[in-house]
């Protein structure tokens, strides 16, 4: 059994499978401060609990604390 055609073709499948550029989606998002997550957040516990509020409550992109309070991201 010949193993140069099943060499050579895996070879080409590597060779185009890494040059193939990847697709980058951008989706634009704008800040708000959270309604519900009215609390001051000055640490990690309240930055993970402003990123859950925002997204299972508020249903944003995501969220994390500025300046001491909650910010969302949503969707422009």
């Amino acid at each position: 059994m010949d193993m140069k055609p099943i060499a050579g073709m895996c070879f080409f499948l590597i060779i185009f499978l890494a040059t193939q550029e990847q697709v980058v989606q951008i989706e634009a998002y704008c800040e708000e401060q959270s309604r519900i997550f009215i609390d001051e957040c000055n640490d990690p516990i309240g930055d993970k609990l402003c990123s859950i509020i925002c997204i299972r409550k508020e249903n944003s992109i995501g969220g994390s604390c500025q300046n001491l309070r909650c910010i969302c991201a949503i969707a422009c």
